[in-house]
């Protein structure tokens, strides 16, 4: 005498499957995302000498992000900028030709080596440079960072790697130098090449407060000296989304471009990324 089975557990059963049938995990994964930075500035004081000292409101980035992971040993980003030009540097209807900054593939745990990684990213040097814009504590780079002594984004290949604890970390790379930031293109037969590497070491987590005395002396250049100071706060509303506020006093002395000048803006941030 057979038992009668439910049709319910029949149709949930499970069937075995034919050799070569069983589905294997996705071997790429792609994501869309991006990043939004809204400015608020206003010049509460300013010298006289200073041009263009006018409050005024910016998208200071604009991003579109698609990136990924391939084998489980890959991963792969993509970002072009949507925001227009500062202000002065061209005409508006010229100011929408998206740019590249990171175009990059890696190949991740190599042994003894670490990560690879190709492509357009940031050149290893310099800590705040090499802070992705969504983890900058302040709304600008200091005045030596800020494209006269750090590297930004070329075109070259790099590895990277750590201690196992994470404490301690190093990389080295070679770059093509001074590649143009809109087109990524180079036509000169001359090729200049840039090397460079990283060693961090973290001895004890701390608490990353929010105050800079930012200094950049050209006086042996006779192009005078630049200072500022800049305190704040950032408000975190997730780990996406965050408003910041900075106080940023800047000086300059009588070589500068606009000579002796003391000023002060207030400046609001809201950022967030997805």
């Amino acid at each position: 005498m057979k038992a009668d089975v439910p049709e319910q557990a029949v149709a949930n059963a499970e069937i075995p499957k034919e050799l070569g049938t069983t589905s294997e995990p996705e071997k790429w994964n792609v994501k869309l995302g991006g990043h939004v930075q809204l400015d608020y500035v206003l010049w509460a004081n300013a010298s006289e000498s200073i041009p263009n000292t006018n409050n005024y409101f910016n998208f200071r980035r604009l991003r579109l992000v698609a990136d990924g992971t391939g084998y489980d040993v890959c991963d792969f980003r993509l970002q072009m900028t949507l925001e227009p030009e500062p202000f002065g540097d061209a005409l508006p209807e010229a100011n929408l030709t998206p740019q590249v900054k990171d175009a990059y593939f890696t190949m991740n745990e190599i042994p003894y080596l670490g990560r690879f990684r190709v492509g357009n990213f940031f050149v290893p040097y310099s800590l705040e440079q090499v802070t992705n814009d969504t983890n900058n504590i302040f709304l600008e780079r200091s005045i030596p960072t800020q494209t006269v002594f750090a590297a930004d984004r070329e075109v070259g290949f790099a590895f990277y790697n750590s201690s196992q604890d994470e404490r301690l970390t190093w990389s080295t790379g070679c770059f093509i130098d001074s590649i143009s930031e809109g087109f990524k293109k180079r036509l000169d037969d001359n090729q200049g090449y840039r090397v460079s590497g990283r060693l961090t070491w973290l001895p004890y987590d701390n608490d990353q407060l929010k105050a800079r005395w930012s200094h950049l002396d050209m006086n042996p250049l006779q192009a005078g000296q630049y200072d500022d100071l800049t305190v704040g706060l950032n408000w975190y509303w997730s780990d996406r989304t965050r408003w910041m506020f900075d106080w940023i006093h800047p000086i300059t002395t009588e070589q500068t471009l606009y000579g002796a000048t003391e000023s002060d803006l207030l400046a609001m941030r809201f950022d967030f990324n997805w």
